[in-house]
């Protein structure tokens, strides 16, 4: 026979996204979608959000400061 391949595997522990409006993505992951939100801060201008949906991974969705935002998109 031949050799056996391991497979490795791994979970995905959360997933990050950058937003302009993050009450409006808020609002709806929690209530169109039914995420549950774990957390929600604010601090140093910015707003995080963490948001479960299902057994996946913790969404975790952040406001984009403005000039961060304009260094990006100019590179």
């Amino acid at each position: 026979m031949g050799k056996r391949k391991i497979v490795q595997t791994w979970r995905l522990g959360y997933l990050y996204v950058g937003t302009s409006n993050i009450q409006k993505d808020v609002d709806y992951y929690t209530k169109v979608l039914g995420a549950e939100k774990v957390w929600d801060i604010s601090s140093f201008g910015t707003r995080v959000a963490a948001l479960r949906l299902g057994e996946g991974p913790l969404l975790f969705s952040r406001t984009i400061v403005p000039r961060l935002a304009a260094s990006w998109s100019s590179k």
